[in-house]
């Protein structure tokens, strides 16, 4: 089983994931201004643009901005080959679960005979 390619510490991750606006998170492109809202309708209220009176800005809160920070390619390739290397040891489980299933019914046909010998 592959070790991933980074740390991912799955309780902090959880914990940003939990203190983030909640999902799904969308894009919204009317009015020519790109932001990202959540499920919670409020438009732009994950990530969104602003000019103030000299230079623009990037509107996203502290939890917002701590969970796509933590939530990074390595981290989300780590996460997934973690699911890989699970589904892998998962069918390797079920195949001997049927092997074991099997070979319980031909012992169990094969008790009578015994019994009667």
């Amino acid at each position: 089983m592959s070790t991933g390619t980074c740390d991912t510490d799955l309780e902090e991750l959880m914990r940003l994931a939990d203190a983030a606006t909640p999902g799904p998170w969308q894009w919204w492109t009317s009015n020519s201004v790109l932001r990202l809202s959540g499920a919670d309708g409020k438009d732009g209220g994950v990530l969104s643009a602003v000019m103030h009176s000299s230079w623009p800005d990037i509107l996203c809160s502290p939890a917002n901005q701590a969970f796509i920070a933590a939530a990074d390619p390595l981290v989300v390739g780590s996460l997934i080959e973690r699911i890989q290397d699970l589904q892998r040891l998962l069918d390797v489980e079920r195949a001997e679960n049927s092997r074991l299933e099997d070979e319980l019914a031909g012992l169990r046909a094969a008790a009578p005979a015994r019994k009667a010998n």
